[in-house]
């Protein structure tokens, strides 16, 4: 079997804190499997501007450490004969770096701790953003979350089973290996201009009935 949770990681010299995800497995050589967050959320994991903010909270006596970003190339997780995208959180929201991370794997799990946003339109905001991880991908994303939507999304955007924000339950469903690279993964954002380009040429186009 496999657990898999979301932990805070320590790494020494030198010293340095990421927020992680951790897959346990029985029966494995290796037990456990890491995936650190590359996409950490300002003001919330890490202060920007360092070099400025460092004095600052050292002057008002504050203790806070910077947690350090994972690299922006990550493994798939396997799970049985299955490769799997590990996202957490705000990393989800950047489309280039959900694409790049998934050429080589055939589902996405996302794990999001929504709960300092209470019970705001960003609860809907973040499982908004994973159905469009899935469009662009083709692959399921399996969205769980200890506040917001968990939910499993087909490849499609749509949402196939869900546990509404704020409820409590489990879910139990199934989803499908998906192979293979979408238009937006071969080419990115430059895909989107080249349809914009076209739309914009052919409005521009004189009409005659």
């Amino acid at each position: 079997g496999y657990f898999m949770t979301g932990a805070f990681y320590a790494k020494y010299n030198p010293v340095r804190y990421f927020t992680s995800l951790i897959t346990f497995s029985k029966g494995r050589t290796k037990n456990y499997q890491l995936y650190f967050k590359h996409n950490l959320v300002p003001f919330g994991e890490y202060f920007p501007l360092s070099f400025i903010t460092d004095r600052i909270m050292k002057m008002l006596d504050i203790s806070f450490s910077n947690l350090t970003p994972g690299p922006y190339y990550s493994h798939p997780v396997s799970i049985d004969t299955y490769k799997v995208t590990p996202l957490l959180c705000f990393d989800a929201a950047f489309p280039h770096y959900v694409s790049e991370n998934t050429k080589h794997s055939q589902a996405i799990i996302l794990a999001s701790d929504d709960s300092w946003f209470d019970s705001s339109s960003a609860l809907d905001q973040q499982l908004q953003i994973a159905q469009m991880r899935a469009l662009e991908t083709g692959r399921y994303v399996l969205s769980t979350n200890n506040s917001g939507h968990t939910a499993i999304i087909n490849q499609h955007g749509v949402i196939t089973q869900e546990i509404p924000a704020l409820k409590p339950g489990f879910l139990v469903g199934t989803f499908r290996k998906a192979y293979g690279q979408t238009p937006f993964m071969q080419w990115g954002i430059y895909f989107d201009f080249v349809l914009i380009l076209i739309m914009l040429t052919l409005g521009a186009l004189p009409f005659h009935r």
